[in-house]
């Protein structure tokens, strides 16, 4: 039987902008190409994925074209060659018609059969120095969800009933680079309140994105996928509890590494979720106050932030709602001294707010002749509070017993059922009381069959597999949580892929088909 081999394998960088150049000829195989995406943690609170990776190493040689050909700065630099360049990782086979291996053959045009396994951003170039060094640079990217990680939420509006997949939504819109694609749920818990504990100030997107996640108790990552390989992913809390088929199967023939993890750092048998009951204010209350006049010449502007705080005790930060705009008299006063707030200039000043969830952006002009001081400023709008917060406990004794006391925490920020907060501790104690085992495997493709290679390039973060090997017990279904992919001198994939059992359990779980009914074995589902 002939080797099954690759069609081709492309490092894309978007040179300039829709313009997609293919660096594979210039790629240092004997440094091997790694991508990276998914959740690499088993722990019950590992719900958001790291960043997405690829790592690669070109050939900065003359071989390559010209000296340099890759340094930032030189003078050989190719044109467009950046930092934030996007970039895609891709590997091409089609059925039955696989390519010859041939390690000077850059195919250019594959068969078919396209596996965008990375999609991201281009953040770090670093050049070998020296003559007598290896002329190389590596470059390492990172996804989406490195952006959302640098980035501050700015002015976002607090919102009510609103689905967990639509505040994930929301927030994907505020980053100012995109992904590439969306898979979202549409979520089951319709949070009463959503973005009112973001603080503009501190609170970065990813944080918020955690906040919203955690609370679905649904889960958030990047997988690659057939046209762009940066696909935000969220699932629901139900999702993983539906399955019941997987979409490949193997065998300890198939598998060239099985690690299992077994130890008692997996268990917890207290757990304690915290949800937080919310007030909103039945009527308007000044939400900022100036606290220091504010001295303006003529033609000048002043920006600063409104941060809302709580007209009772301005030290605690609060939520604004049904804001109010400022009027001239009422909420501000432009005086010629700072020590008379009559507000005899109050013509002359201009004033604008952009209102957010928990500060405003204010903007104060003075259109007249006469120097003047802003000596009253006041914000008005209907105040969000947190209650205090409603802790749920799930114990198991006969765990303690054996273990000691292990606790687990989770903060549920935007959850305001207390009921729904002890089914899900009741839930995680189901699972994580006792010591279990859990996987990373390993897939070499290299001289395996054309069934192995497919599994290998099609299997991405959250799809579900059927794994057996006989000596770690590794038996059943498993949601692949994060995937691994190395491309050696070979050119043929290396797939590593982390794993987590599905619960066999039955679950009753509310206005679900299948799932509407309460038997002897079947347990409430969260």
């Amino acid at each position: 039987m002939a080797d099954i081999k690759l069609d081709s394998i492309r490092i894309d960088v978007e040179l300039s902008p829709g313009v997609w150049t293919n660096l594979i000829a210039d790629v240092v195989m004997d440094d091997s190409i790694t991508s990276a995406l998914g959740i690499t943690g088993f722990g019950p609170t590992d719900l958001v994925g790291g960043a997405g990776t690829l790592v690669f190493t070109l050939d900065n040689s003359a071989l390559a074209g010209l000296l340099g050909r890759y340094s930032p700065g030189h003078a050989n630099l190719l044109a467009g060659w950046a930092v934030q360049n996007r970039v895609r990782f891709v590997l091409s086979y089609s059925t039955g018609n696989a390519a010859i291996y041939d390690e000077f053959l850059y195919n250019e045009q594959p068969y078919g059969g396209e596996y965008y396994k990375y999609g991201g951003r281009i953040r770090s170039i670093t050049p070998t120095a020296g003559q007598f060094q290896d002329r190389k640079v590596a470059v390492g990217c990172t996804d989406w969800l490195d952006d959302a990680a640098n980035q501050k939420t700015s002015r976002l509006v607090v919102d009510f009933d609103v689905m967990s997949g639509e505040a994930v939504n929301t927030l994907l819109d505020s980053v100012v680079n995109q992904p590439q694609g969306r898979d979202l749920a549409v979520g089951i818990e319709v949070f009463p309140t959503v973005f009112d504990t973001a603080k503009d100030e501190r609170t970065l997107v990813l944080g918020e994105l955690q906040k919203v996640v955690v609370s679905e108790f649904g889960r958030l990552y990047t997988k690659g996928d057939q046209s762009s390989g940066e696909v935000l992913t969220f699932e629901d809390r139900r999702q993983r509890l539906l399955i019941k088929t997987a979409s490949q199967t193997l065998n300890e023939t198939d598998l060239m590494e099985v690690t299992p993890t077994h130890d008692v750092s997996s268990v917890y048998n207290v757990v304690r979720v915290t949800s937080y009951p919310r007030l909103v204010g039945d009527t308007p209350t000044a939400l900022f106050t100036l606290r220091n006049p504010i001295s303006l010449v003529p033609g000048q502007s002043h920006t600063f932030q409104a941060r809302y705080t709580d007209e009772a005790n301005p030290d605690a930060r609060v939520a604004g709602t049904d804001m109010v705009t400022p009027e001239a008299g009422t909420h501000y006063k432009f005086s010629k001294s700072k020590d008379n707030d009559n507000g005899d200039l109050n013509e002359d000043l201009t004033v604008m707010v952009t209102f957010g969830g928990n500060a405003a952006e204010c903007t104060v002009t003075n259109d007249g002749q006469t120097p003047g001081f802003v000596t009253t400023f006041k914000l008005v709008g209907t105040s969000i509070k947190t209650y205090e917060p409603v802790v749920a406990e799930a114990r198991n004794n006969a765990s303690i017993a054996l273990y000691g006391e292990r606790i687990l925490d989770i903060s549920m920020p935007y959850l305001d059922n207390s009921l729904l907060a002890e089914a899900l501790a009741v839930y995680v104690l189901r699972l994580y009381a006792y010591p279990r085992t859990f996987y990373t495997v390993g897939i070499q493709t290299h001289g395996a069959d054309e069934s192995l290679l497919i599994a290998a390039l099609q299997v991405e973060p959250g799809d579900v597999v059927d794994l057996t090997e006989q000596i770690t017990a590794l038996s059943g279904l498993f949601v692949v949580n994060a995937v691994r992919v190395t491309i050696d001198t070979y050119w043929m994939p290396y797939v590593v892929w982390t794993v987590l059992p599905v619960d066999p359990t039955d679950y009753w779980l509310l206005e679900t088909v299948n799932y509407g009914e309460l038997e002897q074995e079947t347990y409430l589902g969260p």
